[in-house]
């Protein structure tokens, strides 16, 4: 089977593109599918030869380059949505299935939804009654943008029957019948690599880990990991350990979101010293503010 994948970027630095990348293997691996990768960047994934020549007998990833463009990231996002559709048509390939993680093109096969940007339209929408309405007004206008741009390009994919929908979870194949009435979507959870993500693996790493942060044992240590904190609740979160006063409660977050509102908060309410932020972002923002385009 010959596939087309339509993706940004695949890495094993991030969830979703890590979860992407291990199908991908597997899918050339186990099933010997000819998987032809249209990206603007990669890493951490198994290529075939650039020697070899496509096969459904072997399988294989094969990479296809897409241009990036620089700018913010609503200008790259829309030059993508359509150059990788030059690109794939540039290819000449005649694939049997096209498939997209998430809102990459317009002519996808199968789509797998790990986020609804209609709901985190209504939630930055909602955001300047929250904790968060601190954030920076350029930054918050960007995402409310891009927000909305995605928002009209899921009604117009997903509302189409003939695109098939595949859910990582209950929840957002429910939120894909509230907003598009969509019945027959598909609930394929991600898999997990059980040897690196286990008790065991874990508590090897425990020990190292919590002297790193100055954790104490008897620390009760919360780990949130991921971006758009709003969604994920970092607010709630926040508001919880202040009630609760327990000064043994430790707060990590990890992730690329900008963490000076989320901190302004915890300042606010007196609990900064309990939180601990590990953002690729955060000097960037400290250092360079004016010249960085920050992705939503």
């Amino acid at each position: 089977m010959r596939i087309a994948v339509v993706s940004p970027f695949v890495d094993r630095q991030h969830g979703t593109e890590r979860a992407l990348a291990e199908l991908l293997e597997r899918l050339a691996r186990d099933y010997k599918c000819e998987i032809h990768l249209y990206s603007q960047r990669i890493a951490d994934i198994s290529l075939a030869a650039e020697s070899g020549t496509p096969s459904t007998e072997t399988g294989g990833i094969f990479w296809h380059k897409v241009p990036r463009v620089p700018g913010p990231h609503i200008v790259q996002f829309y030059f993508w949505f359509h150059l990788n559709r030059w690109r794939r048509k540039a290819s000449g390939g005649a694939f049997d299935i096209v498939l997209s993680p998430g809102i990459n093109c317009s002519d996808a096969d199968v789509v797998i939804v790990h986020a609804l940007f209609c709901r985190l339209q209504e939630l930055a929408s909602e955001a300047q009654n929250s904790l968060t309405r601190n954030a920076g007004f350029l930054r918050s206008a960007h995402r409310r943008i891009y927000y909305s741009l995605l928002a009209k390009l899921e009604k117009r994919i997903y509302r189409n029957p003939q695109t098939a929908l595949a859910a990582v979870s209950q929840r957002t194949a429910d939120l894909l019948l509230r907003y598009f009435q969509r019945s027959d979507v598909r609930v394929t959870p991600n898999g997990v690599d059980s040897a690196s993500f286990s008790i065991v693996a874990r508590l090897q790493r425990r020990a190292e880990g919590r002297k790193r942060r100055t954790y104490g044992d008897d620390d009760f240590v919360l780990l949130l990991i991921g971006n758009d904190w709003g969604n994920k609740g970092l607010a709630a979160v926040l508001q919880a350990m202040a009630g609760l006063q327990m000064k043994s409660l430790r707060l990590l977050v990890v992730g690329d979101d900008g963490p000076d509102s989320f901190r302004a908060v915890a300042d606010n309410l007196g609990i900064s010293s309990q939180c601990t932020w590990e953002c690729r972002c955060a000097g960037l923002l400290r250092g360079c503010r004016s010249l960085r385009q920050s992705e939503p």
